[in-house]
């Protein structure tokens, strides 16, 4: 199994939970200090697994062609810079008949929760490339369709993941709201010497107003499971 753009390793390690039988996981990610969290996430797991934490682009993935059973690809379009060139490597390493899972945000069709959720998330990537990360704002679910539907890919399966909503009025949902207020208030100060600050000053205060008044919602997760074979998505 390949996860391509691991991140904190998170999601590859749910899945080694719920799946038995895998024997090797290889991880890549362009941060190399992204793949210490990742490490961090499969202490204890070496033991029954072969583990390999690489530095890579998904654009120009190290492996030759049909090395994985199983390509990973989680919520790493809006990060690659060349959605489509993500996905054909993805596909190209896969072996014939592999699997391809994979899940990415929806910025479109959202409820007011929602765009909150999604607009915290383009705050965050605002402030990421201006620091020099690799980080665009997430895509129209048609766009996400337009790229999938280019590749040798067959869905098995698919769903739009819609997420419970945190009310400003809840107790529960207080306490979320409140946490995503914290980390827009912690994120700005990444910001504090760039000279956008001032209007990303602005847009946070405008995002907690909105928080207070909307709530917030995680944006929904576009999530499929798809072959490699000859056929074209349909």
């Amino acid at each position: 199994m390949l996860d391509a753009g691991c991140g904190s390793g998170e999601v590859a390690r749910r899945v080694v939970e719920a799946v038995a039988g895998v024997a090797r996981l290889v991880m890549i990610d362009i941060d190399a200090a992204t793949l210490d969290e990742a490490r961090d996430q499969f202490i204890g797991v070496a033991a029954r697994i072969a583990l390999e934490f690489h530095t890579a682009d998904v654009r120009r993935l190290p492996f030759a062609d049909r090395s994985f059973d199983t390509v990973l690809l989680c919520d790493v379009l809006h990060h690659s810079g060349d959605p489509s060139r993500a996905v054909a490597e993805c596909v190209r390493v896969l072996k014939p008949e592999g699997l391809l899972l994979f899940s990415e945000m929806v910025c479109d069709g959202l409820f007011a929760a929602e765009s909150v959720g999604r607009d915290l998330h383009h705050f965050k990537s605002a402030i990421d490339r201006l620091n020099g990360v690799p980080h665009d704002n997430t895509l129209p679910r048609s766009a996400i369709e337009e790229t999938l539907a280019a590749a040798p890919l067959e869905t098995v399966w698919w769903q739009l993941e819609r997420f419970a909503p945190a009310d400003p009025a809840d107790a529960a949902g207080r306490e979320r709201i409140d946490a995503r207020r914290e980390f827009v208030d912690s994120y700005l100060q990444h910001a504090e010497r760039l000279p956008h600050y001032a209007a990303l000053r602005r847009e946070a205060a405008f995002l907690n107003y909105r928080l207070e008044r909307a709530g917030f919602a995680e944006a929904p997760e576009l999530r499929l499971l798809a072959r490699k074979c000859g056929a074209r998505l349909s």
